[in-house]
């Protein structure tokens, strides 16, 4: 008898063994190992094929989403490079960091970034940057370069003589350069690797034949341009003004916009390439993600951050899960830029507490996880620059308050959209359906109270236009714009 209760007791252990391995192996996720992190300045999602943009502008981008997962409806809290890289790498509101302009400290050392939280899990950090060293905190290796930085210094003496094919070739080299820390860590331990790309913010002035490939109509036009030529093209209609652009203006812009965003393709297309000829992109979770968009739309604005309509918030995230490949699956979820860090962490396997980010993981989407993983967003808080307009997203509607010194189109402290009906935002219904508009504002008005805002600013502390002469050109110099 004690034999059979023996027997028993070994075939129950042994049998309980192999489910537990069974379940380690077949059904625990397997986290990637490294993180790759590719952000590419004022990159427009309806601008990219893989978003269905008609026009060839992001051909090695599409082919790569092919076996990633695609959102289609992430925004960043604030249309401006600063703000929304804090956003992401701290995973906190722009209304509680207070970071809401390109200027002055960028994180405060209170804050635990994405890079400081890697570091501290034994990740070999290094980050190569286009904007700046604001962002270095927490980085072992961080390099720099100012490709594009003097077009906003007010020497405009300089700008034929130092933009040159010759600065775009080492800003390519320096962008290329990042694959020595992909050979380095090859056998290594554990890698995050950020590599952050200026194109296809202004000046537009791509290479070769991508300035006028998408749009041909143009190339007399713009055949023997140099910079400074090119951008006054642009220059006289980035204002908050209220002169509509004519038509062809438009045309002209998004074509030298396009062109940019291949040249920005192209390099990304070459990272992706050294990721997998040595092998990491067997275990490396990519990332990629634009920070803002750029205004081509409303007939006013060539620019991006005074104006919160989709053109400017709206942003590509494309995530690359080398342990489970999407086939170009595609979400809806509605995602901010603080979502992305405690997602990012969840991929990792890294273990954070409850509460610690504003931004809510949408890792949950990729049905990969056996934990409780938090619901999407309901609702999306919105602001530009230096706070004069606040907006909110809520299902189909957004609703926009604009202070009196805020970029007021048509006059309007009031703006309503139904993004469904209307997705590019033509139509003001803050006149005719009032009852929505109201629970809207009031929503957001006790957001912003929750952080004291909106800020009653004096006149001149918030430039009502853009350009390279204002006070914003000092913003811009100290982050290498």
């Amino acid at each position: 008898m004690l034999k059979v209760k023996f027997r028993r007791i070994v075939i129950y252990s042994t049998l309980f063994l192999f489910l537990a391995l069974v379940w380690k192996f077949v059904f625990t996720p397997t986290h990637p190992k490294n993180l790759l992190l590719i952000s590419i300045d004022t990159l427009r999602p309806d601008h990219m094929g893989v978003y269905g943009y008609g026009k060839d502008t992001t051909p090695n981008i599409d082919k790569w989403a092919k076996s990633a997962a695609v959102f289609t409806n992430a925004a960043t809290a604030v249309p401006m490079t600063h703000p929304s890289m804090a956003a992401l790498f701290t995973g906190k509101d722009p209304a509680k960091t207070r970071i809401i302009s390109n200027s002055g400290l960028l994180v405060s050392e209170n804050n635990k970034t994405l890079t400081s939280i890697l570091a501290q899990n034994g990740f070999f950090t290094a980050g190569y940057s286009t904007i700046g060293s604001a962002l270095d905190q927490g980085f072992e290796v961080f390099n720099t370069h100012e490709f594009k930085s003097f077009y906003y210094n007010g020497a405009k003496a300089e700008y034929n003589e130092r933009f040159t094919m010759t600065e775009r070739a080492d800003y390519e080299k320096f962008i290329l350069s990042s694959a020595d820390i992909l050979k380095s860590s090859k056998d290594g331990g554990r890698f995050f690797l950020w590599v952050h790309l200026v194109d296809p913010h202004a000046p537009y002035f791509a290479p070769g034949g991508l300035r006028c490939k998408f749009n041909s109509k143009f190339c007399d036009e713009i055949s023997g341009k140099n910079l400074e030529e090119l951008e006054e093209l642009r220059a006289q209609y980035q204002s908050c003004q209220n002169n509509p652009v004519p038509q062809d203006r438009i045309e002209l812009m998004e074509a030298l916009y396009d062109g940019e965003v291949a040249a920005a393709d192209r390099l990304v297309g070459k990272i992706l390439d050294n990721l997998k000829e040595l092998g990491l992109d067997k275990n490396t979770l990519v990332v990629l993600y634009g920070d803002h968009g750029e205004g081509f739309d409303h007939n006013y604005y060539f620019n991006h951050r005074q104006v919160l309509y989709d053109s400017s918030i709206k942003i590509p995230l494309i995530i690359f899960d080398p342990a489970k490949g999407r086939s170009g699956e595609k979400s809806d979820v509605l995602i901010q830029d603080v979502d992305i860090l405690p997602t990012i962490l969840d991929f990792l396997g890294i273990d954070y507490k409850k509460g610690s980010f504003d931004g809510k993981s949408f890792a949950g989407q990729f049905g990969k996880f056996s934990k409780i993983i938090p619901a999407p967003r309901k609702r999306a808080i919105f602001a530009n620059s230096y706070f004069s307009k606040f907006a909110i997203v809520r299902d189909n509607l957004k609703y926009i308050y604009s202070l009196p010194q805020s970029c007021l189109l048509e006059s309007w402290h009031e703006e309503l959209y139904d993004l469904v009906a209307d997705p590019n935002e033509t139509k003001n219904l803050a006149g005719e359906r009032t009852k929505e508009l109201g629970k809207l504002r009031d929503d957001l008005l006790e957001y912003l109270s929750d952080y004291n805002l909106p800020i009653e600013w004096k006149s001149n502390e918030v430039p009502g236009q853009f350009s390279t002469e204002d006070d914003s050109a000092g913003d811009l110099r100290s982050i290498g714009y």
